[in-house]
């Protein structure tokens, strides 16, 4: 039986928002369209609303890898994502692939005082094996 047929499926997607550095309530920017908050006190998480899964390479040995990626991104006023930074990983392979998937999800945007922001979150991809 070959490796690969045993795996019914190379990942599900799991994500979670956490808040970015507890300390820091913003950074200081020129433009309010440049601030980044971090997710508490008066400032709403932004919430998921499209998700794209990551894509392996069947070939690779390291794609039959479990665990789970953590990413810090933030979240644009637009709801996008930008500035990926893996904090904690499985292998380059899978962790290029998840933040290949994480900066295309989409995002209805954080909120403070009732107006978009950018906010600071980490998600994490969680890749199972079946």
């Amino acid at each position: 039986m070959k490796r690969a047929a045993r795996f019914l499926g190379a990942f599900v997607l799991l994500w979670c928002l956490l808040p970015g550095t507890p300390a820091a309530a913003a950074d200081h920017a020129k433009d309010r369209n440049e601030t980044i908050y971090d997710i508490g006190g008066d400032v709403q998480p932004p919430k998921l609303i499209h998700v794209v899964e990551p894509s392996f390479d069947p070939k690779s040995e390291e794609a039959f890898t479990s665990g789970v990626v953590r990413i810090q991104i933030v979240v644009t006023l637009e709801g996008g994502v930008r500035d990926p930074k893996v904090v904690a990983g499985l292998n380059d392979r899978q962790d290029k692939k998840a933040v290949e998937a994480v900066t295309q999800w989409r995002f209805k945007p954080a909120l403070r005082q009732g107006e978009p922001v950018n906010v600071r979150a980490t998600v994490e991809v969680n890749f199972h094996l079946l």
